[in-house]
């Protein structure tokens, strides 16, 4: 390629210039090495912070583990305190199989216009279902029946429902 007049500007011609050049690139590249060194330390710092927070943040989780532990024991050692306590007032008889007889309802008359004398239409309407019994204290939840069975290492047991993980942790601890 020849060359022009626009390329000789743009190349240094005399020793004295490429000199010059030679040191401007020297302290642009010295520039570049400082700031790559400044910004190095910049991260290393910054990733020692992170590090030192990271730390703090697993010493918190195990202290909230473990006083989460310790509330889960006590209430468990509550729970059955409870249950003895219960289980201790109760009589301790047999009770009759209601199987075969069915339990007695009591007879209520209907209530009409013509009995009571007023119209029952504006009163509150009374349940004719019972209520329905309370669940009681000592009924594990599902999430703890789960980790039952995961200590048990019943196979499956996140697809079981409630009724199935009982049955499956009652076979497991029969076994």
């Amino acid at each position: 390629m020849a060359r022009t007049k626009n390329d000789s500007k743009n190349t240094p011609s005399t020793s004295v210039e490429k000199k010059t050049a030679q040191k401007k690139a020297k302290k642009a590249l010295a520039k570049a090495e400082k700031s790559v060194r400044v910004a190095h330390e910049a991260v290393k710092s910054s990733s020692k912070k992170l590090r030192k927070e990271a730390r703090a943040l697993s010493e918190k989780t195990e202290k909230l583990t473990a006083k989460h532990e310790k509330a889960a024991r006590k209430l468990a050692i509550e729970s059955a305190k409870v249950a003895k306590v219960k289980a201790a007032s109760t009589p301790a008889q047999k009770l009759p199989s209601t199987a075969a007889t069915p339990l007695p309802t009591p007879a209520r008359p209907p209530v009409s216009l013509a009995t009571t004398g007023r119209d029952t239409s504006s009163t509150k309407k009374r349940s004719l279902t019972p209520p329905l019994p309370k669940p009681s204290a000592v009924a594990p939840t599902l999430i703890e029946l789960r980790r039952q069975a995961k200590e048990q290492q019943v196979r499956g047991y996140s697809r079981l429902s409630k009724a199935d993980l009982i049955a499956a942790l009652d076979a497991a601890r029969r076994a």
